[in-house]
């Protein structure tokens, strides 16, 4: 979570469309991980919009946000554009 909220603080915020979504059989704390593929569109980006596969976890009530077709916020890091943090 600090990670998450040191992306937020001095990342740069874009938007990513959601593409695809599945169920992971991995875990983390008990709760699944969930592997969504995204578009990220960012006009800083000389490639963009590129596509990036991202883990995350949540509960089922977010999850149904993540729906394929729905664009979501996400940070990315200015050191590492790889490195994202998607939704709130």
């Amino acid at each position: 979570m600090v990670e998450a909220a040191l992306l937020v603080e001095h990342g740069r915020e874009a938007i990513a469309i959601v593409l695809a979504r599945e169920t992971s059989d991995r875990r983390f704390n008990g709760a699944q991980i969930i592997v969504v593929e995204l578009e990220i569109v960012d006009p800083l980006e000389p490639d963009s919009p590129r596509i990036l596969v991202y883990d995350h976890v949540f509960g089922p009530a977010t999850a149904r946000r993540w729906r394929p077709g729905r664009e979501i916020p996400i940070w990315i890091d200015p050191r590492d554009p790889e490195r994202i943090y998607a939704g709130r």
